[in-house]
């Protein structure tokens, strides 16, 4: 996983119930850094909504369901998400980097964009071990039951030298890239490059180094919370032309202005706090 950029989901991080994340590896055969996550939703007699925003990821997340568990895939998104997930159950989920994708889906990014669906739907996957994966007592043993026993059916695909080059050299320069530059770095059109970016990713080049860009922004703006001039900071540190441009982009991928967003997310820990 690339050092230079850390995906963040904040509304996962502060509403779902004691949420845990971990890098590793994606399997015992597959050395490539992913995200593991883990988190349960509050018991508040309804189902709830966890906002989504565009991290230029693929997720897989298990309903941890002792009975009926359920695997989803989780497209990259382009714009905010409200997802839905059932109040006082536990996930679990593995987040790939935006260079990574699953061999052998019946489908392409393109299709996944902005969509979840069940992994059932395109790849085959024993039921048994779902039920194994989610009955697991700890994220500890759930990561290393899906690395001996399920990444193995789910190999990576590693991506054309092209691409990774474009996409973690995007990464590198937190999206502020332009296909001119790209196409210079690596000796093809931006044409070819718009091209495979689609394909490959089901995102085009531009939409991708936005992504990249909101991200690194969203992680200025949490880091330490709610400070003086850090809506500036965010705005110059992260390419953007001004402050109007920030926040036009900002509510596009979280429905929310920056300052909205900070300012909940320091409400939701407070209050965390206090109820300890």
């Amino acid at each position: 996983m690339p050092e230079y950029y850390a995906p963040i989901q904040p509304r996962f991080l502060l509403e779902g119930d004691s949420y845990k994340e971990r890098r590793n590896i994606w399997g015992i055969k597959e050395s490539s850094e992913v995200l593991f996550f883990n988190f349960r939703t509050p018991k508040n007699g309804e189902t709830g909504r966890l906002p989504v925003f565009p991290d230029g990821c693929l997720d897989l997340i298990l309903k941890c369901d002792p009975v009926n568990p359920a695997l989803f895939i989780y497209g990259k998104l382009t714009e905010y998400k409200s997802d839905v997930f059932d109040e006082d159950t536990e996930y679990f989920g593995v987040r790939l980097m935006p260079d990574q994708n699953l061999k052998g889906l019946t489908c392409t990014m393109k299709d996944l964009l902005n969509q979840n669906m069940p992994l059932s739907n395109y790849v085959k996957l024993d039921g048994e071990l779902l039920l194994k994966l989610a009955q697991k007592p700890s994220f500890e043993e759930r990561i290393t039951f899906f690395q001996e026993r399920i990444s193995p059916l789910l190999p990576l695909e590693q991506p054309q030298p092209v691409m990774m080059v474009c996409t973690r050299k995007i990464m590198e320069q937190k999206g502020n890239l332009n296909l001119l530059v790209l196409s210079d770095i690596t000796g093809y059109s931006d044409r070819y490059i718009r091209k495979k970016f689609t394909a490959e990713m089901g995102l085009s080049p531009k939409n991708f180094c936005r992504i990249i860009r909101f991200q690194n922004s969203l992680n200025t703006l949490l880091t330490g919370f709610y400070e003086k001039d850090k809506i500036l900071n965010a705005v110059y540190d992260n390419g953007y032309y001004d402050e109007a441009h920030f926040i036009n982009e900002f509510r596009q991928f979280t429905s929310f202005t920056p300052g909205f967003l900070v300012k909940s997310c320091l409400n939701i820990q407070t209050a965390s706090c206090q109820s300890l």
